[in-house]
């Protein structure tokens, strides 16, 4: 039997932090737990009337980054076995115009795909381990793009490694790009 399980920001901080779900239940009853190691923000956002009651950045920035990741590894190490779990990559990407209404969207693909002009390098962010692009969309507005490609897929499965996490998946079979798939196999065969 397997199960998905997400993280809960809360949860490395407070043990008691209600979930949906009971660690100790899913350790003795399942073969499998996939770490779910995206959603960290969810492209949509939120509108500016909730704003006021938010402080985790107005719902924009990656789907996934290296440090949230090994945040969530390391608490479900503490309640499953390392055998049971497998951690579950990003293959999709969040796009925030940053201009006009602030509204995004996940792209199952690791560059933009509404560029307006030429599409600028992306910038390695080295703290968190994922690319962005800034660049002007074809809506007339400014946007931010937190990319899932090969280098940040790279660096989780150097994560995965730093862990003893020798089983990975990833959320969306088809959205993996071919790049991705290169970094995983070169991974695999280590």
């Amino acid at each position: 039997m397997s199960h998905c399980v997400s993280f809960y920001p809360a949860s490395f901080i407070d043990e008691n932090t209600k979930m949906f779900y009971d660690p100790a239940v899913l350790a003795k009853t399942c073969d499998l737990i996939r770490v779910m190691c995206y959603d960290m923000y969810y492209a949509p956002g939120i509108g500016e009337a909730d704003l006021r009651h938010r402080d985790d950045c107005a719902g924009v920035g990656p789907t996934a980054d290296y440090l949230w990741t090994k945040e969530a590894m390391s608490f479900w190490m503490r309640h499953i076995p390392g055998d049971k779990l497998v951690m579950a990559l990003p293959a999709y990407a969040n796009d925030y115009a940053v201009t006009g209404d602030r509204k995004g969207r996940q792209i199952y693909q690791s560059v933009p795909d509404s560029v307006s002009g030429t599409l600028p390098d992306p910038v390695w962010l080295c703290y968190e381990k994922v690319n962005i692009y800034l660049y002007d969309a074809t809506d007339g507005h400014r946007h931010l793009f937190y990319a899932s490609d090969a280098r940040s897929t790279e660096a989780l499965l150097g994560l995965a490694d730093e862990l003893g996490i020798s089983q990975i998946g990833f959320w969306h079979f088809s959205s993996v790009d071919p790049s991705m798939w290169k970094v995983t196999e070169k991974w695999k065969k280590q």
